[in-house]
Parts: C-alpha cells; sequence; structure tokens
C-alpha cells in the first residue's frame, strides 16, 4: 500500500497525506483498488471522470483511456506542428503528448495552442487550470473560454467558486475581483469581506464598488449608508458649506455654475471641491490656478502608477521616475486638504504615533506620493520610516502587494490549501513539532477537548485557520474551570480551534520575555535542489503578553543568519525603536540565540521536505532541551520583520535568490 501512496503522489506532484486520503475516498466510495487508482491516474482526472471511470471498472467494462495515435489519426498539419513543439518542450514522446492534449482539450477546455503556449505537459490539473485561467484572462476571449471551463469540468467550478455551496455563487465572485483588485488571498479578502457586511450591514458588492479593502475604518463607516457614493458627498459638502458660508443649495450650485462657465478653467468644479478647498475664499484666476494644479495631479498619479515597473531599467529611467515623483509629491502637498491630513493622523495615531501639525502635513504629502508611486500602504510607510528615507532607498522595499504577486503562484495551490490549515500542518510535520495537538471540530469533540485540557493542565488554543495572533488564547485548570462552559465559548466564537501543548522554552529565549514564546521567523527558499536561509528576524512578545506577534504589541530585531546573532535594535508596530526590551530590560544588539546551528540545520531539512513548496516562512521556537521546534508554516509570510527592523527594502536579494518578478 505504501509504495501505491508513494507511486501516485509522485504522479500527481502533491503531499503523500493528500494522496492517501484521495485513493481511501475511492477505495470506500467505488471498491477501487489502490493499484487501479496508480494504473489509471485518478489523481489526474476530474471528479467527473473519475465517477465515470470508476461505474465502468465496477461494472467490468473496459476503459478506452486514451486516443489512437496522432499518425493514425490526425492529417491536420497545424495540430502535428503543436504536438512537435509540446515534445521538444516537454521531452515526452508524440504520442504521450497527443494524448494529454486531447484529455486537456475534451474534460479541460484547453485548446491545443494554449497547451503548447503554457508548457501543460506533465503537471496536475489544477495546475492546468490555474495556468489557463490565468492566460485566458489576459486575451479577449477570456470570458468565453471561463465559460467552456465551467461547463466542461467540475473542479474547475470549484477552483473559481470555492465551493463555498449554491448560494453563496454571487458574493464569491465579488470576493474573488477585492483579491485580483489589491492582490490578496482569497481568505483575507473574505474575512475582511465578512467584517464589513457584518458590521455595516453591506453585501459584497458594495465592499467591492467601493473599493473598501484600501479604505480606513472611519470611511467605510462615513459612507456605509448609501451606495452611492458620489451622492452621499456630495449631500456632505453642501451641509457642510452651509455651515461655513450660510449659503444654501441653490445659491452654491449658482457659485459653481458662474465658476464652470470661466475661460480657462483646467478642470470642472464639484460640490465635494468647492468645499474642501473652501473656493468661496478664492477669486477666480486662484481657482484657475487651482485647477490646473489638480488636472497636472491626476494626470501623474496615473503616469507614475503604470510607469513604476520601468524604473528599475537603468539609471537614467531611475531619475526621470524620480523628477516625476518630486513633482507629484509638490502637487500633493499644495493640494492637501484638511480632512485628509485629519484622516492620515487617525490612523498614525492607532499606531501609537502622533505629529505636529506641519510636519504631519508634510508626511501625509509624501505618503501619498509613495502611495502611487511604490504601493506603500500607510502602515509600511510608517514602519519602514520612508519620511527619512533617499528615493533609491525607497524603491528597493517589498511592499504588500508587490509581495502578494510574488508569492501567490509560487507554491503550488495543494500545499498552501494543507499549511493554511493549522490542523493539517501539524500533521504534515508531527515530527518537528514536537508536542501533542488535536483537533475541535463540534459538540462531539468534547471528551477529547476535556481529556487534553485535563492531562496538561494549561494550553493553548487557535482558530483552525488565522493569521497574525488573532484569536489565540492560553487556558489554565484550576479548581474552578468550568470546562464545559470554556469548550462551548469556543466552538461558538471560532468554529473549529486547534487545541496544542504548550512550549517549554529554552532559557536564554524565555529572558527576553517570560510571558511569551518567543519566536524566530525564518524565511526559506527551495530551488528544487536545496534549500537557501534568506532572511531571519526574532520576534518577541511584550510583557504581560502570551503571543509575540507585532501587531499584538510585540517586538521584532534583524537576526545575522550565520551567527544568530541580533543586528538591530527593536522595532515595533508604527516604527517605534527601542535599544532594550521595556519589560526584561536586556538589551537587544549582539543578544546571542542558542543552539543555531541546529536551528538552521533544522530549517533547510524541512524547506525541501514537502513537495510544491518553494517559499515560505517558518515560526521556530526553542524548547528547554534546546531542540527547536515548528510553531507555524507560513507560504505567505509577510516582509515587514525582515525589512522594519534595518529600515532597509530587499528587492535586489529576493529577486537574486528566486528570480521573482516585481511589478
Amino acid at each position: 500500500m505504501e509504495q501505491y501512496v508513494t507511486m501516485v503522489a509522485e504522479q500527481g506532484k502533491i503531499n503523500p497525506q493528500y494522496a492517501l486520503e484521495q485513493m481511501q475516498k475511492m477505495k470506500d466510495k467505488y471498491g477501487l483498488s489502490f493499484q487501479d487508482f496508480y494504473h489509471y491516474k485518478f489523481i489526474l482526472r476530474t471528479p467527473i471522470r473519475r465517477k465515470q471511470m470508476a461505474e465502468k471498472l465496477r461494472n467490468g467494462e473496459s476503459i478506452t483511456e486514451y486516443p489512437p495515435k496522432p499518425e493514425e489519426a490526425l492529417l491536420d498539419d497545424n495540430v502535428m506542428k503543436y504536438i512537435s513543439r509540446a515534445s521538444k518542450k516537454s521531452g515526452v514522446d508524440t504520442q504521450g503528448i497527443y494524448e494529454e492534449m486531447v484529455y486537456c482539450q475534451e474534460w479541460l477546455g484547453i485548446p491545443f495552442e494554449a497547451f503548447v503556449k503554457l508548457k501543460l505537459a506533465g503537471i496536475n490539473n489544477k495546475r492546468r487550470i490555474r495556468y489557463y485561467f490565468k492566460y485566458s484572462r489576459l486575451v479577449s476571449e477570456w470570458k468565453q473560454a471561463r465559460h467552456s471551463l465551467k461547463k466542461q469540468s467540475e473542479v474547475v467550478f470549484r477552483l473559481f467558486y470555492r465551493a463555498f455551496g449554491p448560494e453563496r455563487l454571487e458574493e464569491n465572485k465579488y470576493i474573488r475581483r477585492v483579491c485580483k483588485r489589491n492582490h490578496i488571498r482569497f481568505q483575507e479578502a473574505l474575512d475582511d469581506m465578512w467584517y464589513y457586511r457584518y458590521r455595516y450591514h453591506k453585501n459584497y458588492r458594495t465592499c467591492w464598488l467601493k473599493n473598501d479593502y484600501v479604505t480606513s475604518d472611519r470611511r467605510r463607516g462615513l459612507y456605509a449608508g448609501t451606495h452611492d457614493k458620489k451622492a452621499y458627498n456630495t449631500g456632505g459638502a453642501l451641509n457642510s458649506i452651509k455651515q461655513n458660508t450660510g449659503m444654501d443649495r441653490e445659491t452654491v450650485q449658482k457659485r459653481i455654475d458662474e465658476i464652470n462657465s470661466q475661460r480657462g478653467l483646467k478642470k470642472k468644479i464639484t460640490v465635494d471641491m468647492y468645499d474642501a478647498y473652501r473656493l468661496d475664499r478664492l477669486s477666480i484666476d486662484e481657482i484657475k490656478a487651482l485647477t490646473a494644479d489638480k488636472r497636472e495631479c491626476d494626470r501623474l498619479r496615473v503616469t507614475v502608477r503604470n510607469s513604476r515597473s520601468k524604473m528599475y531599467k537603468g539609471k537614467s529611467a531611475l531619475q526621470s521616475f524620480e523628477k516625476k515623483f518630486n513633482r507629484l509629491r509638490e502637487l500633493e502637498e499644495k493640494l492637501l486638504t484638511k480632512s485628509t491630513v485629519e484622516e492620515i493622523a487617525r490612523e498614525t495615531e492607532l499606531m501609537g504615533l502622533k505629529y505636529e501639525d506641519a510636519q504631519m502635513r508634510k508626511y501625509a504629502a509624501d505618503y501619498l506620493a509613495c502611495k502611487r508611486a511604490f504601493g506603500f500602504l500607510i502602515k509600511e510607510y510608517f514602519t519602514f520610516c520612508i519620511f527619512d528615507t533617499p528615493f533609491y532607498e525607497r524603491s528597493q522595499f517589498i511592499t504588500m502587494g508587490q509581495r502578494y504577486k510574488a508569492l501567490f503562484c509560487m507554491n503550488d495551490q495543494g500545499v498552501t490549501e494543507i499549511l493554511d490549515d493549522k490542523y493539517q500542518a501539524y500533521q504534515t510535520y508531527k515530527e518537528d513539532y514536537n508536542r501533542e495537538c488535536i483537533l475541535v471540530e463540534s459538540p462531539e469533540d468534547y471528551p477529547a477537548f476535556k481529556a487534553f485540557f485535563e492531562k496538561h493542565g494549561k494550553m493553548i488554543v487557535k482558530p483552525k485557520a488565522s493569521y497574525g495572533g488573532n484569536g489565540i488564547e492560553v487556558l489554565h485548570m484550576d479548581n474552578g474551570t468550568d470546562t464545559e462552559a470554556v469548550f462551548s465559548r469556543l466552538i461558538t466564537n471560532n468554529g473549529s480551534i486547534v487545541a496544542e501543548e504548550l512550549i517549554d522554552q529554552h532559557p536564554a529565549m524565555m529572558a527576553l520575555n517570560p510571558d511569551s514564546v518567543n519566536t524566530v521567523r525564518v524565511h526559506t527558499f527551495f530551488d528544487g535542489k536545496q534549500g537557501h536561509i534568506f532572511k531571519a528576524f526574532l520576534r518577541i512578545g511584550k510583557a504581560g503578553s502570551f503571543v509575540d506577534n507585532s501587531t499584538a504589541g510585540g517586538f521584532q530585531v534583524a537576526l545575522d543568519v550565520e551567527t544568530g546573532k541580533v543586528i538591530s535594535n527593536a522595532d515595533s508596530y508604527g516604527g517605534q525603536t527601542y535599544t532594550r526590551h521595556p519589560g526584561s530590560g536586556i538589551e537587544f544588539i549582539h543578544y546571542q540565540l542558542p543552539e543555531w546551528e541546529r536551528m538552521k540545520e533544522t530549517v533547510l531539512r524541512l524547506s525541501g521536505q514537502l513537495k510544491g513548496l518553494k517559499y515560505a516562512g517558518w515560526d521556530m521556537a526553542c524548547d528547554s532541551s534546546g531542540k527547536w521546534i515548528v510553531v507555524e508554516v507560513n507560504v505567505m509570510p509577510s516582509f515587514i520583520g525582515i525589512q522594519a527592523p534595518l529600515h532597509k527594502g530587499i528587492r535586489q536579494e529576493f529577486i537574486a535568490l528566486t528570480g521573482a518578478e516585481l511589478w
């Protein structure tokens, strides 16, 4: 049995555990043997095709799996040309290529031309569909291609709609659009849109139309009561104008019409512009100058955004882009409104930062220009201290949008689904977790939960799929603990949870902050032959906190990958810098982590263990015996922790190691 599991895993280029689950499922459902599963390549088939083939085998019918040889069946020179090209690219004989091409055309709707162009020979169906979906979105007939795929293949239907059920198909369409627009993962968009829905009682379509993913929480609340943002802004502007000047709606509209009738006006005046720039105080010449600047700024925003990928094509291109950027920054500062500055100031206050008014205005203009030019989010701009950074160094930071674009297709989708699930990740790397862990999904799991709790006395619980330290709790058993009430609360609030035995960490790690398990995040890249450690940083919790995430108030310091020594001061969420830990008083720079060589050996071994996993972020903890164990595995690790402590971008190093394309 183990032999066939290994062979099927290699055949489909998937995790052996997933292969075993699929084979056992077919055995239970159709009585199919493991040998037949391998022989007929069921792992490469769609669910519909699996069912048809299994029914034929059960009824004793023969399966005509492949079409006749190409030289006997095909006379079309154009088709033979495609077969020849694909054979040269893949190294597979023409018969095998022809069989795959016909199969892909009949069952997946992928034409011969796309099969050759995308090099689809020898890979599994999920990857074929993903590659073809992306390709077909780049050509004019992508809608027809998507319709064809949906119609012919059940697996494509699940890929497009993520199988959330027929009642949510329309909603998932808008989630996918948000993913595409912001270069984020499906689960992250879903979490944010659910929050929007239940806080403001608006549907997913509204969230997509308003591009609410990149909108502050305050502004969401301002216009959550209407689908028409323009109408809402107009009404608010009219009320503001009346409050400031006493003019009613008719008087304001008459004044705007008079201004718009003037010659030499570069941009039509709207009610919200009239209010934002207090045009009632300006002369006609000043308004004309304002509209000229506004028009130039709008054009520069588009130009800078569309040409930012070209700035890396040489010194002259970078200098040309810098001139455009400087001009855009001047215009942004000139056109800044009071409300925009106040909104950015509120966002920085949430990060624990406060600046004087003049300084805040300067930073706000610079941030708006950087957002267009480099794609910085506001938390990245202030965490990286971009306002103190020269232009060239700004261009070397990898932003969140670039990170998602680079890593989204680097790992296989099957691997991503496994490791996003905390319990499946535990099962995959069970030996290196070195602690007990159970999955709790329903009320029927209460006996197991109670036994686990009583055995260990204290444990840590996490939602099955979460990030950023959200939903994590530490539970302690004492005489007054109502285990059933605790269990009911966890299931109600989180659905599925993972309960883990607490880690007894090494004294050198505990000394930094005894209240949390302090972990090392190690970024690795596997090139197909060997693993490489890219960057590493240490995460330390704040006093009184049991999690070490920076978003929960923790600290992060850069590490020397070779020696395991701290090489920077601590950086917290928002960009504040600390030379010593506020709680323990330990100085960060030159602090030596224990058993560093063992940590490197462990991570390099793990990086190549799971096929299809190229880039990963490993959260590692050192236990009391000096052994480094896995806390979590991240397939889309954040780059903030490896750039913020040193305030230095890693663009060139990342491209040199992975060959990824950024912008």
